[in-house]
């Protein structure tokens, strides 16, 4: 089962049903929450000699989280201090168990329920090694105000490191967006599986380090929640990694049909069919208006190559349509899109080779511009159809502004899959995936270096050639994000993130893929 990433709602009923239905009490999951917080504080810190500990607690379970910090940060010979921004009358249930057996072992308690009684204590927050965030949980839903909207900005000037119990307080675990004031911490710890904030820009920038634990909620549980959100990780790449077998030849991996490319534009031609062969495809072709032919003759050596009837302005015309239809026999898979242009007559072939191709189609760029004034006629149905927007594209597909995508991506992907019938590729820090079922996949390699012209037509190469080899459509996408996420890493530590071109992703790709293929 691939890590599933959870919203509030779907946090609540798990630790419900573990308490109630499976007997495990909330104060022994609280227990094992406040203990794998301080293994995760002493792997970060390395403590060598005892560390002076500010623990902020909130009157809920998150402070609760906090009190048992406390003790075992305690036991291990630190300094803790529990400071309660609440009364202590108001702590109750499992939070007020812990907060008495911290306090009957001689743990010293701060009690500040209002900015006035703080300001009093004048306890300046530098003369700590660290600062332990456990006031408010995975429940925010609007902006804190007030004295914890005070306090928080207090932490975040301190300059000391902060940890968070399972989410910086201020963030809310459904939203990407910073909703108002939050911790910006150097470590959460976040319990059982990651939530939206933890992952998703540009909120997941105040989580520092994240450390998915385990605190014994059982797997099964996690299961019949039936959360349709997940986190790509190694153990998913590797459940149906292709392997080659010894007696087998070209034709067993393929034959993928690109059509890219137009006068100043032949380099997206070129990246996509080496894309496609650094993956493994047996045979890639790739058709281009005639008269840019000869450039990708010269330029790929490994592929095959189709000059097309072409416009006065040396784009494919519509005489192409009927070429095409012959050169879409034999093929295992169609990519469509890179470098075609915005011409009218060009536009008008891709939708015709997109509406009548039976083949597997994945379609990028000015493919989707393309359907931008006809999105209506984007549908999968029948058929295996990708698209592989950035938010710029999609926003024209969907009528909204690039803003507004990026602050509910999963969501209009998902929307956008299931009305269309197809799967989306939300290219970007973060991808997402989405599959016409509405099952999401979200993509935690990449890196700001790979923000430069090409790399998009790397990746629509990878997946269409991954997806010619006749892989699991959706395992397809989700390797080919990944593995290209991960080229660009692999890059980024030997170039730099500021130098990083596309061409780096294609010469880094069989470093990612060999660390699967070795194992």
């Amino acid at each position: 089962m691939p890590m599933k990433i959870l919203n509030s709602a779907e946090m609540k009923s798990i630790d419900q049903k573990t308490i109630q239905q499976v007997g495990i009490p909330g104060v022994v999951l609280m227990e094992n929450a406040g203990l794998q917080m301080v293994k995760a504080i002493e792997d970060m810190q390395q403590p060598t000699s005892p560390m002076k500990v500010a623990i902020f607690c909130g009157k809920g379970n998150n402070g609760g989280d906090g009190y048992v910090v406390a003790r075992h940060l305690y036991n291990r010979g630190h300094k803790p201090l529990i400071i309660l921004l609440a009364r202590r009358k108001e702590i109750t249930g499992d939070a007020k168990i812990n907060l008495n057996i911290a306090l009957n072992m001689g743990i010293e308690l701060l009690e500040a329920p209002t900015h006035q009684l703080w300001q009093k204590q004048k306890l300046p927050l530098q003369s700590f090694d660290l600062i332990v965030d456990a006031l408010l949980g995975t429940g925010l839903s609007k902006p804190v105000t007030g004295f914890y909207k005070k306090t928080i900005e207090e932490i975040n000037r301190s300059g000391v490191v902060v940890a968070s119990v399972d989410i910086p307080s201020g963030l809310s675990a459904d939203s990407s967006e910073i909703i108002g004031t939050a911790i910006k911490a150097h470590l959460t710890v976040t319990f059982a599986c990651p939530k939206y904030a933890h992952i998703l820009p540009p909120a997941e920038g105040y989580v520092g380090r994240l450390v998915v634990a385990d605190i014994s909620i059982p797997k099964r549980v996690i299961e019949e929640e039936g959360v349709r959100t997940n986190l790509i990780d190694e153990e998913l790449i590797r459940e149906s990694f292709p392997r080659r077998k010894s007696n087998t030849h070209k034709g067993h991996y393929g034959h993928l049909l690109i059509i890219a490319g137009s006068e100043g534009k032949t380099g997206a031609a070129c990246l996509v069919g080496e894309g496609a062969l650094r993956v493994g495809t047996g045979l890639v072709t790739v058709a281009t208006p005639e008269s840019c032919n000869h450039i990708l003759e010269v330029k790929l050596t490994e592929v095959m190559t189709a000059p097309l009837p072409e416009t006065t302005e040396r784009t494919i015309s519509e005489k192409a349509i009927e070429p095409t239809h012959h050169l879409l026999e034999g093929k295992f898979a169609l990519a469509i899109g890179p470098g075609l242009s915005l011409n009218s007559q060009t536009q008008y072939y891709i939708q015709q080779t997109v509406s009548s191709s039976t083949l597997p189609t994945i379609i990028d760029a000015d493919g989707l511009n393309a359907f931008a004034e006809c999105p209506d006629k984007l549908t999968g149905k029948g058929k295996s159809l990708v698209i592989t927007p950035h938010p710029g594209e999609m926003a024209r597909l969907v009528k909204m502004k690039p803003e507004e995508i990026k602050k509910d991506r999963v969501g209009i992907c998902r929307c956008f899959s299931q009305n269309h019938h197809l799967w989306v590729v939300l290219k970007g820090y973060r991808t997402v995936i989405s599959t016409p079922e509405g099952e999401v996949y979200i993509n935690p390699t990449g890196n700001p270096g790979m923000a430069s012209g090409g790399t998009g037509d790397v990746l629509t190469g990878m997946i269409a050639g991954l997806v010619a080899q006749r892989l699991p459509l959706t395992y397809a996408l989700i390797l080919g994000v990944y593995l290209h996420g991960l080229s660009g890493d692999l890059a980024a530590e030997q170039v730099g993130e500021n130098y990083l071109a596309a061409a780096d992703i294609l010469d880094f790709l069989p470093d990612a893929l060999l660390r699967f293929e070795k194992e």
